[in-house]
């Protein structure tokens, strides 16, 4: 699930915050979901725009408390020592943050 809300600060200057929430997930293997769920997980993000004439001036960070979760697990053979099964999980994005300009012509 995911949404956002966005407000005007003045008329060419937007803040906008969006998140996505994922619930607990089996790991792919785990066909009769006995095992151990994957953590349900929330992910914040900010940006915020200038319009300036035909330029826009925007600043993005993602995950902006960089919370630290698994968007994906597995089940597999480890066939390289005696372990037999392990889970694989597959990290979330990092904290990170961008920005730039768009010129309309």
């Amino acid at each position: 699930m995911n949404g956002g809300v966005e407000f005007a600060l003045t008329p060419h200057w937007r803040v906008r915050f969006d998140g996505i929430y994922v619930g607990s997930q089996y790991l792919r293997g785990d066909d009769a979901n006995e095992r151990h769920q994957l953590d349900p997980y929330f992910v914040a993000n900010f940006q915020t725009t200038y319009q300036f004439r035909n330029a826009e001036l925007f600043f993005r960070i993602e995950n902006i408390f960089d919370s630290d979760y698994e968007t994906y697990g597995a089940f597999f053979e480890n066939t390289l020592d005696d372990t037999e099964v392990e889970r694989f999980l597959g990290p979330g994005a990092p904290h990170g943050a961008f920005g730039g300009i768009r010129i309309n012509f």
